[in-house]
């Protein structure tokens, strides 16, 4: 009797989950029908059928099988079934108590007779959008699709000559170098006068060591500075005056290039790749000797002050035979020709995008690969950039934005070329090719003649004066010496965008963004003792180099604007505020050594001198607030204005922050009625003038303290010594500009 008990319990247990899952839910319902085609009856296959609520939300979904039946789980009878199929007009139905609901699409492919469509070109920048016409400051707009098809390496290229005002100086020709770029001049008299970079309404900075000395930098020192792809770009706006620069405070000073990357589109899934090839030539130089006038023009300089046969006695230049280098020093060598080749780049580019009515998505790759015209020179570049918006409702929307950049530069080595009695100068292989004597031979060649497979380099007891004895093969040099710089870049991105109402009705939307700029760089260099002609104990004997710089910043910002309605429409007004917030870390760090005992030790912690070594970290963080508001009348008479207040850690006590205004103002003349009569030939007549402060803080941290670094050393004790001052009254650097413009479209 107990155990039948028992099992009686035992199967209730085992039985109640079952009953419990086979009960149906008070709140949810279950809803089916059929989706057939108004036209002619039949059955739809695939058509979308989604549960949406009363924010537009999608809440479920299911889609029509082979005979155009669904099946679908609500879970709130207040909600709507909405159902969307291509080529057919979207229909949405109230749901109810009903659990079955048949719908017939109408053909949406019926031609449409008349429309009439009204609108204007805005301009965005974030959560501020005003339309173009409108726009009162200094700004000119490119559209990529001017320069499709043709071949441009990065952003300063696509912008070489197109904008007025912008200086683009080419640092090189190399591959991979950078360029250096002036609005309308320098604003900073000891920092950076490049412009900033604005990527998708974020700040594309680079941070630089502390050693980076802007009026003497290299190309090699500009080249990260740009690292985005052409083929991701849409368009490029440049912000000339202060009154427009003034949005982005102290970043601004030097005026602003905005950049707005392509993004998805809804439609089908669209695949398209592309691929250019560019040839590439080193544009003829100086008409050089060859090597029989070289060594006779040498013997008549030497002869000339003096009148002297034997002044001009140098086995070098006489071709004599019992000279045991005879061989070497007796061809007619073209070392310009030597080095230079035909450069080619090969630029590959695919994307994949697409969407429906929600969501939007671009994916995009490309590769690039470069040889220069100088010989050693290659350029390899990946770069991906992804796109993602989903919009949950008709009021929020998210946005993520990925993008990725690899480079790997084989630059040439510059030769360092110099000692006690001649100053130092860094030659580059085309410049060393000018200078190199012309009876040399590239390889060392035997009694007979004929070349070997090791470069010659003129020995060290060669009668010769210093600039030619220890001036390298540049042959050697560009194959055998090492300088290479490798690059990671990511920018993940992500957004929110929140309507409070309807934006039909009226604007009041809040948004934000998260960004993180993940940059490393790692340079190696090495100069190995086949390339020189030094004593194994010379700091440049088999010299290797070897450096890491990693930099890592996150900028946030949270914004809200509002556009109020206005009952008589020829008011026009937005009101922009902005929190942003940057915080930065940096840390470098760096090894020299030198006379390695085998050229295969090319690692600078290998065995060897140590010439030097350094590191470094930096940190900062910095703040900004801002106020923006843009007016008009009849979109006629319009006035902008901006308020900015910027704080950064670089400055001491008391000196932290800085104000940014800016105003600017426009009367489209064009528009009045006594100018109708030029309405046939006029598009636009406007005068805009315009004034802003803008600012310049610190590149580098830490200048409000007294620093102390190493310096030498004392039996077994380091030394110390001051290496910046303390300078604690430094305040931020301002430029105060007027700008009067007239914009004229015929």
């Amino acid at each position: 009797m107990r155990s039948n008990f028992i099992i009686t319990l035992l199967c209730a247990i085992l039985l109640t989950p079952v009953i419990a899952n086979g009960q149906k839910s008070g709140s949810d319902l279950i809803v089916q029908g059929t989706v057939t085609s108004k036209a002619d009856g039949s059955q739809l296959i695939g058509v979308s059928v989604t549960e949406i609520d009363a924010n537009n939300r999608v809440v479920t979904g299911a889609i029509t099988d082979f005979d155009g039946h669904y099946v679908i789980k609500i879970k709130n009878p207040a909600n709507r079934l909405a159902f969307s199929y291509v080529g057919f007009t979207k229909t949405e139905r109230k749901l109810g108590s009903s659990n079955k609901i048949d719908v017939s699409l109408a053909d949406n492919t019926q031609q449409i007779k008349d429309v009439v469509i009204t609108g204007a070109r805005q301009h965005s920048e974030g959560g501020f959008s005003i339309p173009k016409r409108e726009i009162a400051t200094a700004m000119q707009t490119i559209d990529m699709k001017e320069i499709e098809g043709i071949q441009v390496s990065s952003v300063d290229d696509a912008l070489q000559g197109r904008i007025a005002g912008l200086d683009i100086v080419a640092n090189s020709g190399d591959p991979g170098s950078g360029t250096a770029m002036r609005i309308r001049g320098a604003s900073s008299i000891n920092g950076s006068s490049q412009p900033l970079i604005v990527l998708n309404g974020v700040p594309y900075e680079m941070q630089v060591d502390q050693s980076f000395d802007y009026a003497n930098s290299n190309q090699e020192q500009y080249a990260n500075l740009l690292s985005i792809n052409p083929d991701d770009i849409q368009e490029i706006s440049v912000l000339k005056d202060a009154a427009a620069s003034a949005v982005w405070g102290s970043k601004g000073a030097n005026g602003v290039i905005m950049i707005t990357t392509k993004k998805g589109y809804t439609g089908p899934t669209k695949i398209e790749y592309s691929y250019r090839y560019t040839g590439t030539i080193q544009p003829k130089g100086l008409n050089m000797l060859n090597g029989d006038d070289y060594t006779m023009l040498m013997k008549q300089e030497f002869f000339n002050p003096r009148q002297d046969e034997n002044a001009s006695n140098f086995n070098e230049y006489n071709y004599d035979k019992t000279f045991t280098e005879f061989e070497n020093y007796n061809n007619n060598t073209d070392w310009v020709k030597e080095v230079i080749q035909v450069g080619n780049i090969n630029d590959h580019y695919l994307t994949l995008s697409g969407g429906g009515e929600r969501a939007t998505y671009r994916v995009s790759g490309g590769y690039q690969y470069q040889n220069g015209t100088i010989i050693g020179q290659k350029y390899n570049r990946l770069s991906s950039r992804a796109y993602l918006d989903y919009r949950v409702s008709v009021r929020l929307k998210f946005t993520t934005e990925m993008s990725f950049t690899y480079s790997n530069n084989e630059r040439n080595y510059n030769f360092d070329f110099g000692n006690n009695e001649s100053p130092n100068e860094d030659l580059s292989i085309l410049g060393i090719a000018y200078k190199k004597m012309p009876n040399l031979s590239v390889y060392k060649q035997n009694a007979s003649g004929e070349n070997s497979n090791e470069y010659y380099n003129i020995l060290s007891s060669s009668q010769l004066n210093f600039d030619q004895k220890y001036l390298v093969n540049p042959v050697a040099l560009a194959m055998l010496a090492k300088n290479n710089v490798k690059n990671f870049r990511v920018l993940p991105t992500f957004r929110l965008q929140y309507d409070f109402f309807d934006p039909n009705e009226q604007t009041l939307r809040y948004s934000m963004y998260v960004s993180f700029d993940i940059n490393n760089d790692k340079t190696t260099r090495y100069l190995p003792a086949e390339v020189t002609n030094y004593e194994w104990s010379n700091y440049k004997y088999n010299r290797s180099e070897g450096g890491d710089n990693e930099a890592v910043t996150i900028q946030t910002d949270n914004n809200i604007s509002w556009i109020p309605k206005f009952d008589n429409a020829d008011h026009n007004l937005l009101l922009y505020g902005s929190l942003q917030s940057t915080e930065g870390r940096s840390s470098y760090q760096g090894i020299v050594s030198f006379s390695a005992p085998s050229a295969e030790g090319n690692d600078p912690s290998s065995g060897g001198y140590l010439d030097s070594e350094w590191t470094s970290r930096a940190h900062w963080r910095s703040v900004g607030f801002l106020a923006r508001a843009h007016y008009s009348y009849k979109s006629r008479y319009i006035i902008s204005t901006t308020i900015r207040r910027d704080g950064s850690t670089k400055f001491g006590a008391g000196k932290k922050y800085g104000n940014f205004p800016g105003i600017s103002l426009k009367w489209i003349i064009s528009d009045e009625p006594f100018m109708a009569d030029t309405k046939k030939w006029m598009n636009m007549l406007a005068f805009r003038p315009g004034w802003g402060l803008a600012g310049n803080q610190p590149t580098f941290e830490y200048l409000h303290y007294s620093r102390y670094g190493d310096f030498g050393s004392y039996i077994d004790m380091t030394a110390q010594r001051p290496i910046s001052l303390r300078l604690d009254n430094l305040s931020w650097e301002t430029t105060s500009s007027f700008n009067y413009g007239i914009d004229n479209a015929l």
